[in-house]
Formats: structure tokens, sequence, C-alpha cells
């Protein structure tokens, strides 16, 4: 569900709200393509400093970005 929501939901959110914002064009299509990228590693980084399972977000951000290869040239190819 993880990958789901920040792979999937998340571009498709933004997509919908950027034109109520006014944010059209190339703009808007990095920002959608922003919002479609894997977890950032410094995720990672927060998560030793905080002591929280540094395991569990390892296995998270590994899956997101491998899931991300295949889920970001479909957002550029739906923009």
């Amino acid at each position: 569900p993880v990958v789901l929501i920040k792979l999937a939901f998340g571009p498709v959110l933004m997509a919908q709200l950027l034109p109520l914002v006014g944010l059209n064009g190339l703009d808007a299509q990095a920002l959608t393509l922003e919002a479609a990228m894997p977890t950032g590693l410094i995720s990672l980084v927060i998560a030793s400093r905080y002591k929280l399972d540094e395991r569990n977000l390892a296995f998270f951000i590994l899956v997101d970005t491998l899931v991300s290869v295949v889920s970001l040239p479909l957002v550029h190819r739906f923009l």
C-alpha cells in the first residue's frame, strides 16, 4: 500500500490539484514527475537519527525505487 500511494496516487492527485492553483504546462509536468519519484534516502537518515525501524524503511526504499523504474516512465507517458 505504501508504494501504491506514493507512486500512483500521489502523481494522480498532484496532476488534479495543480490546475486548481494555476500551474500548467512544463511546471505542472515537472511537479507531477517529482510527486512520482521514489522515497529519498534522507528518510533513512531521519529514521536513524530518531532510532526508528531502519531495516524496514531500507526495504521499503528498495521496493519503492525498483517499482519507480516502471512507474516513472508511465507517469511521463501520460503527461
